[in-house]
């Protein structure tokens, strides 16, 4: 088997299959939806979809894993990349020729 394989098959046996974790992710993302236009009137803009939809992915992994400790951490990585991101900070910027993490 060649390396991206291996991974995959990895993650496969750690989260379960991928399918079944983008249904988790859609549903429940609509169903999020639904209850916000239900209290506000309003839906998601494309940027809400991709921040909550960062935060579904690792929920999702957590629902089949969840004593994965790495899952808890980027669970709170991305609640904080996503809270700076509302704040208005920027974690990373594309310089050159890569990123440079400050």
């Amino acid at each position: 088997m060649g390396k991206v394989e291996d991974t995959l098959k990895d993650r496969g046996a750690i989260y379960g299959s991928y399918t079944n974790n983008v249904n988790f992710r859609v549903q429940t993302l609509d169903m999020m939806e639904t209850m916000r236009v239900a209290a506000t009137g309003y839906k998601y803009t494309t940027e809400e979809k991709v921040l909550i939809g960062d935060l579904l992915m690792k929920l999702a992994r957590l629902a089949v894993s969840p004593d994965h400790v790495d899952t808890i951490h980027d669970i709170a990585g991305y609640a904080n990349i996503i809270e700076d991101h509302l704040r208005g900070i920027e974690r990373c910027t594309n310089k050159t020729q890569g990123l440079t993490h400050e």
